[in-house]
């Protein structure tokens, strides 16, 4: 027993030693899919620092901007968060769309085209940002502010219309900067897209610390939150023109059938990004209209405390994402098969395994996390929201390699689908069983464990005739 102990350990430890090494023996497929390996495993944990570093400035920025903003400016902060989360849809997915391309030509080690499909979505991407910074400047003055959110306080609603301002602004400077992350990705080299991002985000932080220290503006506080991690990016940039002189933009123009075709990609995503949306979201809305606010309480705690376990597969698939779209366009079946079983494995293992005590200790957890009766779920909503996340994961994943792969329509139309069937399916369940734990077993079984299923025999079969 010891023996294979021992064997297993040096095993993992060979595997850990030639993924952060750099070898060049070997044949060429083999030195190409160590560095798939390489590069995804780095980018998976530039990802995590990234999701984690969010998380805990997130947590202490709660505390320490309350107190200094007020109820009433702290809700308009948050009801502006929200407008920017949803205002994500703006580029018309054209950033994954650009991620795409890229990751054909890096196929075929095509730096021209790659260059072209940069530069039209740049052009493409600022020209938004310029129509959001002109309408912020000249078209929100106009829309009843104090109406939209309202406050209890005179100086409150006097800082909205700064604070939006500064916030839309701040959004439009990310829509060109965040394309570094795209890029960066597609290039299997995300580790450095999201180390700029990293860096900004606790660079944020430190702002927020000094607004509050030295009691600076609100705009100042909401903008800057959101601008200073999207000028790292811009940094970013630069040090990324200077390190990669092939995709240089020098001497390129911008082409309407490229933009074309970014745009046409993009629609689909939006139509992806919008049902997987509908499949999430419409579950608190099913449940407030079904059976009650009041019940929306318990669902929303134990979503919270499950989607912990989401960190690292989501950011195992920002890694794997590039290297899986590389190899099915350079025809690498094998690879592709084998790390489609490995991801199975690896999802087993890193979300389902630990849903269980997580589950079992769920109610402790929530009752000393809370000390609120009302946010203590029954068991068999905690079993139905373990389940859940745990779909959604795979689902995320095996769909995120049929965009990989450049299907977008397909991802697209199979999330369009089973969204309107959880909703359909939810609304009736809510109505005839009063039950959470069955809206929340329609959302597994019909938003997120078929369409997994079925991206992954996709995905397979893809393969197979490849």
């Amino acid at each position: 027993m010891k023996t294979i102990v021992r064997k297993k350990i040096q095993k993992l430890w060979r595997l850990s030693q030639a993924l952060w090494t750099t070898s060049h023996t070997g044949t060429a497929e083999e030195i190409r899919s160590k560095k798939r390996y390489q590069r995804g495993l780095w980018t998976t944990a530039a990802v995590m620092s990234f999701r984690v570093a969010t998380l805990l400035t997130g947590i202490l920025t709660v505390p320490l901007t309350l107190k200094y903003l007020g109820a009433d400016l702290f809700g308009v902060w948050m009801v502006l968060t929200s407008i920017v989360e949803f205002a994500t849809f703006y580029d018309f997915g054209l950033g994954v769309g650009l991620r795409n391309m890229l990751i054909e030509c890096d196929s075929r080690r095509d730096h021209f085209h790659a260059r072209m499909i940069i530069v039209n979505a740049m052009t493409a991407i600022c020209a938004l940002a310029a129509l959001l910074v002109l309408a912020t400047l000249f078209l929100a003055p106009m829309l009843p502010w104090d109406v939209l959110i309202k406050c209890n306080s005179p100086e409150a609603r006097e800082q909205i219309l700064p604070g939006v301002r500064a916030v839309m602004i701040a959004f439009a400077i990310s829509l060109p900067a965040t394309q570094l992350l795209n890029v960066t990705v597609a290039y299997q080299r995300g580790y450095l897209g999201y180390g700029c991002y990293l860096v900004g985000r606790l660079i944020g932080f430190g702002f927020i610390v000094i607004c509050v220290v030295y009691k600076l503006p609100f705009w100042l506080l909401a903008g800057g939150y959101i601008a200073i991690p999207n000028f790292a990016l811009l940094i970013g940039w630069l040090v990324f023109i200077v390190k990669v002189p092939v995709l240089r933009p020098w001497g390129v123009m911008p082409s309407l059938g490229v933009i074309r075709q970014l745009f046409t990609i993009g629609i689909w995503v939006v139509v992806h990004q919008l049902s997987f949306t509908l499949t999430n979201a419409s579950i608190v809305i099913l449940i407030g209209n079904t059976i009650g606010a009041s019940a929306t309480v318990p669902y929303s705690v134990t979503q919270k405390l499950l989607s912990v376990l989401s960190i690292f597969p989501q950011a195992f698939r920002t890694g794997i994402y590039a290297a899986m779209g590389e190899a099915w366009h350079s025809g690498d079946k094998q690879w592709m098969k084998k790390n489609i079983h490995k991801t199975f494995w690896l999802l087993m293992v890193t979300t389902w395994l630990p849903i269980i005590p997580i589950v079992l200790a769920g109610r402790f957890i929530i009752t000393h996390w809370t000390r609120s009766p009302e946010a203590l779920p029954s068991l068999v909503l905690l079993v139905a929201c373990g389940f859940s996340i745990g779909a959604s994961v795979a689902s995320s994943i095996y769909g995120g390699f049929v965009l990989a792969i450049n299907h977008v329509r397909f991802a697209a139309l199979v999330k369009l689908a089973a969204g309107l069937v959880v909703v359909s399916f939810g609304f009736c369940l809510g109505k005839s069983t009063q039950s959470v734990a069955a809206i929340v077993f329609a959302q597994f079984v019909f938003g997120l464990a078929i369409p997994a299923t079925i991206y992954r025999h996709y995905i397979m079969c893809r393969v197979k005739y490849l």
